[in-house]
């Protein structure tokens, strides 16, 4: 039984080494990795780089990947939806602010300079789709 389970490993990373030589190849692995990924078809337009011409390129979301979806938000997904309605400002300190979230309740934990701005941050998270409550535990200096 060990034994098996020690083969069962080695070829396990085998695989994995194989795949990784496979995908990483310097030559071909990014065409490689982009027709994995989706990104090309199997014959097609070329850029004069080289890589996909901007016409070959499918950005469109993908059947059954919902990065947000709708209905009964979960707690992942309401924190990354903040994330993203947030920190579209630029001006907004990103790394200052800590955002989770429970049942709909987001809490807000960091230290900023401006304290209209800490107060102007809650108000936007409250009005974001999904947040029930906004805990408000910002730290104005």
């Amino acid at each position: 039984m060990k034994l098996m389970k020690v083969a069962t490993g080695v070829v396990g990373l085998a695989a994995t080494g194989a795949a990784a030589v496979y995908l990483l190849d310097p030559a071909e692995g990014s065409k490689r990795r982009a027709r994995l990924g989706g990104l090309l078809p199997l014959s097609g337009d070329r850029s004069e780089s080289g890589g996909p011409s901007s016409s070959t390129l499918d950005l469109a979301p993908r059947p059954g990947i919902d990065p947000i979806p709708e209905g009964e938000t979960n707690d992942p997904t309401l924190v990354a939806r903040v994330e993203s309605e947030l920190f579209r400002d630029a001006a907004l300190p990103k790394g200052e602010i800590n955002i989770d979230a429970a049942n709909g309740v987001v809490t807000l934990r960091g230290t900023l300079d401006d304290a209209a701005l800490a107060d102007g941050i809650v108000n936007r998270v409250g009005a974001i789709d999904g947040v029930i409550r906004v805990v408000d535990l910002l730290h104005r200096r």
